[in-house]
């Protein structure tokens, strides 16, 4: 689904849909909350100039059963020292799966129509938000929401298989990478297409944001509108269900029976 804001902003119009406690726990350690909302994206930013193991962990996770995952995760959440940290940054995991797993068939499918690519699409729906939220989506100051310091890394690295000083180097690196995919110096813009042509590579001029909406995605966007409150939706039915699992092992329903493109996996 849509970009870095787009999962912040759902993330946070989520915790009134939580149940009372998980509520609390979220805004007394929002940071690792904050976060989490990134989900396995996050990993798409580490040496994001090339492929590596770091990535592609990010990816292997948007095509697991989101049941196996929470499993898996829990265990390491009940064994922690500091484990409302855990459930936190958790919570904001769990978001991230609603909102993709309800807007990414609706994305493949305008990308499979040729209406627009993937990338494309996602980075036109957050320069919308950006904007309609009084962000500037040429910086990326917007991303002060989330914090790089050694507690979250922490945390973030015991969930995403590596190491914190693997996750300081992500948040780094992301931060960089959104810098200069952002600028809008012509020069600037000029090389960044020129690297791409001659890498053979087209298709990653699909990251950068772009000054003006895409006439292409203007439907695209109301779409994504509307899905956005379904998944809200969805967060005050299921919300209960995550938290009663992550605190007292309680069953999980279907709706966590599929991976973050609704695709029923083992």
């Amino acid at each position: 689904m849509p970009s870095i804001y787009a999962h912040y902003l759902f993330g946070d119009k989520s915790i009134s849909k939580f149940p009372q406690e998980l509520q609390k726990i979220v805004n007394d350690n929002r940071k690792f909350y904050d976060i989490g909302t990134a989900g396995g994206d996050l990993m798409f930013y580490y040496k994001p100039y090339k492929k590596n193991e770091v990535r592609s962990y990010g990816s292997k996770l948007h095509r697991e059963n989101m049941r196996s995952q929470l499993e898996s995760f829990r265990e390491k959440a009940v064994d922690s020292c500091s484990k409302e940290l855990d459930i936190a940054y958790l919570a904001g995991y769990y978001t991230h799966f609603i909102l993709d797993s309800r807007a990414h068939p609706f994305i493949e499918k305008m990308q499979a129509d040729g209406v627009a690519r993937h990338f494309v699409i996602e980075q036109d729906y957050d320069r919308k938000l950006l904007i309609k939220y009084g962000e500037n989506p040429f910086d990326n100051k917007y991303l002060r929401f989330q914090v790089n310091d050694s507690s979250t890394q922490e945390v973030v690295a015991k969930y995403m298989n590596t190491s914190p000083k693997n996750i300081k180097k992500t948040l780094n690196d992301r931060m960089r990478f959104l810098k200069c995919i952002s600028k809008q110096n012509k020069l600037w813009r000029s090389f960044l297409i020129f690297l791409f042509n001659v890498s053979g590579n087209s298709n990653g001029l699909d990251v950068l944001v772009q000054k003006d909406a895409n006439d292409k995605c203007a439907e695209i966007r109301n779409t994504l509108d509307k899905l956005a409150i379904e998944a809200l939706n969805e967060v005050e039915k299921t919300s209960s269900e995550f938290w009663n699992f992550i605190v007292d092992g309680k069953g999980l329903g279907d709706r966590f029976d599929c991976d973050f493109y609704l695709r029923q996996v083992d």
